[in-house]
C-alpha cells in the first residue's frame, strides 16, 4: 500500500485498487480498468477536488465468452467514471455514453488486486 504523505497532493494515488469484480491499475495519466467480462482505460488524471471526488472519461470494452473473430478488435464504446475516496476506499460508477444508466458501481480498496471471475 502506498504512503498518502507520498502521493501527488488532490489525486487518487497510484497503484493497485480492487474489489469484488474488479481490479485497477491507477497511473499518473489515468489508469487501466478489468472486470470479470470486461476492461476499460480511464484517461486522464483522476484528480480529485474538494471533497474527493473525480470524474474522466475513457473506454469499456465487453469481453465475452467462446470464439472470437480473429483480427477484429472487441468494440469499444466511450464511458464515464466517476469516484468518490475515503481514506482507502473509492466507490466508482461506470456509466456508458449515451446511456442514462449507469453500468455499475464497485467499492475498491487501496493496494487490493480485487477479485475477478473471467468470462473466458
Amino acid at each position: 500500500m502506498s504512503d498518502a504523505s507520498h502521493e501527488k497532493p488532490g489525486r487518487v494515488p497510484e497503484g493497485m485498487w480492487g474489489g469484488l469484480h474488479v481490479r485497477m491499475q491507477v497511473s499518473e495519466d489515468g489508469a487501466e480498468i478489468e472486470y470479470d467480462c470486461a476492461h476499460g482505460t480511464l484517461d486522464a488524471p483522476l484528480k480529485l477536488d474538494g471533497e474527493g471526488r473525480f470524474a474522466v472519461t475513457g473506454t469499456h470494452v465487453r469481453e465475452g465468452h467462446g470464439p472470437i473473430r480473429l483480427g477484429v478488435p472487441p468494440a469499444s464504446r466511450p464511458a464515464h467514471y466517476t469516484g468518490r475516496i475515503e481514506g482507502r476506499t473509492m466507490s466508482l460508477t461506470v456509466t456508458l455514453e449515451n446511456s442514462t444508466e449507469d453500468l455499475d458501481t464497485f467499492t475498491l480498496r487501496e493496494g487490493s488486486a480485487g477479485r475477478l471471475w473471467k468470462c473466458r
